[in-house]
């Protein structure tokens, strides 16, 4: 349990940098997408971004945040919690080819007209090494960096990412951090 309290902890911390122009990774275990109100699976025992979520509207104005979930499975949870909260956008990212799934993350970003956060579940295990066998490391350096100017559009750089799914640990670090330069 105390291993949760942390990453929640975390996740929190990371959402508040990010209101406060900060961008953010945390990188947390356990994952998180997959957990809602009434259960969980996949690893995942509480819903971090939905929690982080939730205390910022709390602490703060939030009108509109969009949440993208990058892992190879959907954020099944995630949709859940939010499916009623008309100023909460959840989009995953569903593909079996790599040049698809790019297309995809890219058009989802293109297409958001309002945020006042970006916030992003990702998952590594997208990695062509991992469960999803799609993505090269470049990749996610262009994943974070599509993250990050679609936050300097739409939200001054409000952004921050958690860690959901990786699952090759050779490659999970260098994966992180070509993200992370792209992101930051």
């Amino acid at each position: 349990m105390e291993t949760v309290l942390i990453a929640v902890g975390g996740a929190i911390q990371c959402a508040r940098a990010a209101l406060e122009g900060r961008p953010a990774f945390g990188l947390l275990r356990p994952p998180g997408h997959h957990a809602d109100q009434n259960g969980s699976w996949g690893f995942c025992y509480v819903n971090n971004m939905a929690i982080a979520i939730k205390k910022l509207h709390q602490e703060a104005d939030l009108r509109w945040v969009v949440i993208v979930d990058l892992d190879h499975h959907v954020g099944d949870g995630t949709q859940r919690i939010f499916v009623s909260d008309s100023g909460i956008l959840v989009r995953n990212i569903e593909a079996v080819e790599r040049e698809e799934y790019l297309e995809q993350a890219q058009s989802v970003l293109q297409v958001i007209r309002k945020a006042d956060l970006l916030a992003v579940s990702m998952g590594f295990d997208t990695y062509e090494r991992d469960l999803g066998g799609l993505l090269k490391t470049e990749d996610y350096a262009l994943l974070g960096s599509w993250l990050r100017q679609a936050s300097e559009r739409l939200c001054e750089g409000r952004r921050f990412a958690l860690l959901e799914g990786g699952y090759y640990l050779p490659d999970l670090g260098k994966n992180v951090l070509a993200f992370c330069e792209g992101f930051e």
